[in-house]
């Protein structure tokens, strides 16, 4: 289940990154990149295994442990764009402008 879990949300972050970015809200990916920009997400800070979890930062509390692995590979998966989402955000850029260089490739 977390990896059919993992590969639905990365499939709709792939379309939305692309498409949907600015016009449609997913308070996932909104967590995601709130994470990214240094604002911390996780909600289970007395969870000992989240402690250690590479997904911390940015998990939120909607989060299952039957689930945490699924969570995992979307943010392995959305990583780079967030990154990119972020460092535009940083220069006072929209998020949106990630959707042109997508496009552009």
């Amino acid at each position: 289940m977390p990896e059919i879990w993992g590969q639905f949300l990365t499939q709709i972050f792939a379309m939305w990154v692309r498409e949907d970015i600015g016009q449609i809200s997913v308070r996932l990916f909104d967590d995601t990149l709130n994470g990214w920009c240094g604002k911390e997400m996780c909600q289970k800070k007395a969870l000992v295994k989240c402690q250690t979890c590479p997904g911390r930062r940015l998990c939120t509390a909607a989060n299952d442990d039957e689930l945490c692995q699924g969570y995992l590979a979307f943010y392995d998966y959305s990583a780079p764009f967030m990154k990119v989402m972020r460092d535009l955000m940083k220069h006072n850029r929209p998020a949106e402008e990630l959707m042109v260089l997508l496009r552009q490739k």
